[in-house]
């Protein structure tokens, strides 16, 4: 699940039976050959990320956020683990 990949229905029978939902890899699987770049390429999200002074990745684990969703992101470099922290001080509109 992430912002192009939204998952409306499963998120309904989810929220109507008081289920949480858990998106693993929402940013895509950049260099796994089971993943896309679609998330990080995408252009939308690149303008919407500028605007906010944010990261792509912070602008879409944001919108999870707001959507209720917990979610399971995976990095080795210590930058982007603090990065992901950076999306509880600000919204999306």
């Amino acid at each position: 699940m992430n912002p192009l990949w939204q998952q409306k229905k499963p998120r309904e029978f989810c929220k109507a039976n008081n289920v949480i939902i858990t998106a693993f890899s929402p940013l895509g699987a950049r260099g796994a050959n089971w993943g896309t770049n679609e998330v990080m390429d995408n252009e939308s999200l690149k303008e919407i990320a500028k605007a906010r002074g944010k990261s792509i990745a912070q602008v879409c684990l944001r919108w999870l956020y707001e959507q209720g969703v917990t979610f399971v992101v995976k990095s080795f470099k210590k930058e982007r683990l603090k990065e992901n922290l950076g999306i509880f001080d600000w919204e999306l509109t």
